[in-house]
């Protein structure tokens, strides 16, 4: 770690973390299933872990701020900056840390993100702001767009 932040004079690129909702599009029917079917593990996963706590308003709550977060915050790590191999450390940059870190963010949120889409999906379609994209529809084609 020393010789990290002795060695590295110029620092690589470094990715960001991006607070935004995430851009809603119309999805085919199959991939809202999808969607709903992951959502549904997780969320009874979630449900049995929280019975079984001892204190489960805490436990409530982390789950609620993790789906927050998962919604929310976008990591995007620079994929060039990742290390050796894109995943073994560089002994002489601590930028790829950084960088490695914002990968196993994003990976860590990831369950997170598509639970809460999910949720969001199924209360606009409850109340019928959702429109399901038709599985033929692709665009460019045959719709005037070129």
């Amino acid at each position: 770690m020393l010789l990290e932040w002795i060695c590295e004079r110029k620092p690589g690129p470094v990715g960001r973390v991006d607070v935004a909702t995430p851009y809603t599009a119309a999805l085919p029917l199959w991939q809202l299933l999808l969607r709903f079917a992951f959502a549904a593990v997780i969320l009874g996963t979630a449900a049995r872990v929280i019975l079984s706590a001892d204190n489960r308003p805490m436990a409530v709550l982390t789950f609620v701020t993790y789906l927050v977060a998962g919604y929310f915050v976008r990591p995007q790590p620079d994929h060039s900056n990742t290390g050796f191999l894109g995943f073994l450390d560089h002994p002489l940059r601590w930028t790829d840390d950084l960088n490695r870190f914002l990968v196993f963010l994003r990976i860590v949120l990831l369950p997170g993100r598509i639970v809460a889409a999910a949720i969001r999906d199924l209360v606009a379609m409850a109340f019928g702001r959702r429109r399901l994209r038709p599985p033929t529809s692709v665009p460019g084609i045959g719709n005037g767009e070129v």
